[in-house]
């Protein structure tokens, strides 16, 4: 991760780092452990698709997005959250029929709820 994000810093382009489908709580906190130390990433997205409700999937998410926040971390580095899942062989999903698939409707009481700690 080091080595990665010096190099994108180097590059004479503009190149953002994004660290995609986090499931593990504590590669999270690594994450964010090395942006508190000055590793910069530009993003993260805790994905916690495998919840059974949106509370589930708000309350596994929150406590990574207030450390970014609380730590100053959210200035440089976006947490993204996913709702719902996508098919196509991600966590293991394998036929559409497994697929949980979010609806504008429950994005939009996603987003009024999480919005309560970004």
């Amino acid at each position: 991760m080091r080595l990665m994000s010096f190099r994108a810093r180097q590059a004479s382009v503009p190149i953002a780092v994004h660290i995609d489908d986090a499931t593990d709580p504590e590669h999270i906190e690594l994450a964010l452990s090395l942006a508190e130390q000055g590793i910069a990433f530009d993003s993260i997205m805790v994905d916690a698709n495998h919840a059974d409700t949106d509370e589930e999937n708000i309350a596994l998410a929150r406590p990574h997005v207030e450390r970014a926040a609380r730590a100053g971390v959210a200035v440089a580095v976006a947490v993204e959250v996913e709702l719902g899942r996508l098919e196509g062989g991600e966590a293991g999903l394998h036929v559409v029929s497994d697929a949980k698939l979010a609806d504008a409707i429950r994005k939009n009481i996603y987003y009024t709820r999480s919005d309560e700690f970004v």
